[in-house]
């Protein structure tokens, strides 16, 4: 069967007929299409001259296989199919879409030619009306629901009961979260409920249990519920039991490889239990296993803000990079954990059985003094606050760290310990997004003695004082090699300082790159406290300038520095060659 363009159509056509579609469209789009014996081709599109008494669009193929043709109308289902040959010398005309020939036709409505290549573009034209309208709509009920709560925000209401639907947390430990929020100032409004419900839906969110919750609010359930009562309701959905991660971390003068595997609310009550194992070039090999909870309810009110961590560990180090010796060490740790609006507190015991050999043929005669065991058992306090907008490439903000440690809770070694660690950056140029940065670090160790000699209980420290120098520390020189050295041994200092300043600059004509420019100055001092000229010692540190790129590799900063000491100590050891690579975590 064919059919022709123009004011006829063969016989043998096909009527397709659907029913109540006239209520949506008006007699004048109601519309009679002719397909070629080509389902695929369509010929053309004509409006009906005919006077249209019934509530159907007659739908007309030139074809008795009308399926393919049909399965182009967008949707269009025949409800009858019944021979049509009445429709010769029927003059079609052009269909357009509606307000097509205004000046500015509705939403840029697509035009169907007669080939029909167009039918794509409306049927998205028509997806996309649609989904403005459900859009529209959602808008308004979230207007008439805005509406409606700020009407009623002083009406009275009443937080009665907090149900939790999804979650393997013991009732106890979820009573002791909610009564705060039931029998601490309670709500009287429906504004002070709203309020309540959004601070339960984060507290119990941030102890990071849960991948997805819902919250709303029921009439209570109580049978002694009175009017304004109020239920909330949380559906939660938990985060698997099992995590586990495998990673490879370079920074801070070494690179390792790790594996970690953790258990999350082991006992109902937001327990962690985690298990950590890493191998390395400097720390060749390191394990621990770690409980972590927040405080029992029995106890107080849990809180994800305070958490209790108790540890077991083991680790190798090889210092034979800076001094010909190696360490073993294994030990156990507990800490309180809280986080304030100001900063966080850490307060930590440690007890760690340490052991310093493996000596190398040309060790120095200090590092045999320092080999042997030794067992430290001490307390320590350290206090954070960062406001800095990226911890890896700060553009403003500062961070404060603070560390005291005494050790002589019984062991073989007795000190104490502090630290200081600070660093400010402030914009100079917002719009060439030019920023200064400046760091300061200071650190003092005081042997205390005890029974032991003075010599003997100093030579014990080896593991407990502080070096200086590397990449991520005063740049150009090498990775600790400043400060008091034995032939080729580094032994590390009891009293260091050490500042920088940098400026940071965009990377030319690329400011939206995370590749930055810098030009530094460093300068640091270490010195042990045998020193017989310890002030002339800290009065003359030694000195670094350079340039360099930096870039921001999340979680860790890349820096490739060109840079010379400009002043040496004796002691110090330099890097050979004016180019240095650093990557890690903190920078000077």
């Amino acid at each position: 069967m064919t059919a022709q363009t123009g004011t006829s159509v063969t016989s043998g056509c096909h009527l397709l007929s659907v029913p109540n579609l006239s209520r949506k469209l008006s007699p004048q789009r109601l519309a009679t299409v002719v397909y070629s014996s080509q389902p695929e081709h369509l010929i053309q599109r004509r409006r009906c001259n005919e006077s249209i008494a019934t509530t159907s669009l007659d739908v007309t193929f030139a074809t008795p296989n009308y399926s393919t043709a049909l399965s182009a109308l967008n949707g269009f289902h025949p409800y009858h199919y019944h021979q049509m040959s009445d429709l010769e010398g029927v003059e079609l005309p052009n269909i357009r879409g509606p307000f097509s020939e205004t000046a500015s036709p509705r939403e840029q409505e697509p035009h169907l030619d007669a080939t029909g290549e167009d039918l794509q573009a409306k049927r998205a034209w028509l997806d996309e009306q649609l989904q403005k309208r459900l859009n529209g709509e959602y808008e308004t009920m979230g207007r008439r629901l805005e509406e409606i709560v700020t009407d009623s925000r002083d009406s009275p209401a009443k937080l009665s009961a907090i149900r939790v639907d999804g979650s393997t947390l013991r009732s106890s430990f979820l009573a002791a979260i909610f009564k705060q929020h039931l029998d601490k100032d309670p709500a009287r409004t429906l504004t002070e409920v709203l309020q309540k419900s959004r601070n339960v839906h984060h507290n119990l969110a941030a102890f990071d249990l849960f991948s997805a919750m819902e919250m709303k609010l029921d009439p209570a359930q109580s049978l002694f519920a009175r009017q304004g009562d109020l239920d909330l309701a949380l559906k939660v959905r938990e985060r698997g039991k099992l995590w586990a991660k495998s990673s490879t971390d370079v920074g801070n003068g070494e690179g390792s490889a790790n594996i970690s595997v953790r258990l999350r609310n082991v006992f109902g009550g937001a327990e962690n239990v985690e298990a950590q194992a890493s191998y390395g070039t400097r720390t060749t090999s390191a394990f621990n296993v770690s409980y972590s909870s927040p405080i029992p309810e029995f106890v107080t009110t849990p809180t994800p803000n305070t958490r209790l961590t108790a540890q077991v560990f083991q680790a190798d180090r090889d210092h034979s990079a800076y001094a010909g010796i190696k360490e073993f060490m294994v030990g156990a740790r507990g800490s309180l954990n809280t986080l304030q609006s100001y900063g966080a507190h850490d307060f930590t015991y440690e007890a760690v059985w340490r052991n310093l050999g493996s000596l190398q043929p040309n060790a120095s005669l200090s590092l045999r003094d320092s080999a042997g065991s030794s067992i430290k058992s001490s307390v320590a306090h350290s206090f954070t606050h960062d406001s800095r907008d990226d911890i890896h490439m700060s553009t403003r903000g500062g961070y404060l760290n603070t560390l005291i440690e005494y050790a002589g809770l019984g062991g073989t070694v007795n000190f104490v310990k502090g630290q200081l660690q600070t660093s400010i950056s402030r914009p100079i140029d917002t719009k060439l997004q030019n920023y200064v940065g400046l760091s300061f670090r200071t650190g003092a160790l005081l042997p205390l003695g005890g029974s032991m000699s003075e010599e003997y209980a100093y030579a014990k420290l080896f593991s407990d004082r502080f070096r200086l120098g590397g990449p991520t520390s005063v740049r150009m020189f090498g990775h600790n090699r400043l400060g008091p050295r034995d032939q080729e041994d580094h032994l590390g200092g009891d009293v260091y300082y050490s500042g920088g300043v940098s400026l940071t600059t965009p990377f030319p004509t690329k400011p939206h790159w995370n590749l930055k420019c810098q030009a530094f100055v460093n300068a640091g001092q270490l010195v042990s406290l045998k020193n017989n000229n310890l002030t002339n010692a800290l009065l003359n540190p030694s000195i670094s300038a350079g340039v360099g790129l930096v870039y921001r590799f999340t979680p860790i900063r890349v820096e490739l520095n060109f840079g010379v000491p400009l002043v040496a100590s004796a002691t110090d050891i330099a890097t050979t060659r004016p180019m240095q690579l650093g990557v890690g975590l903190e920078f000077l």
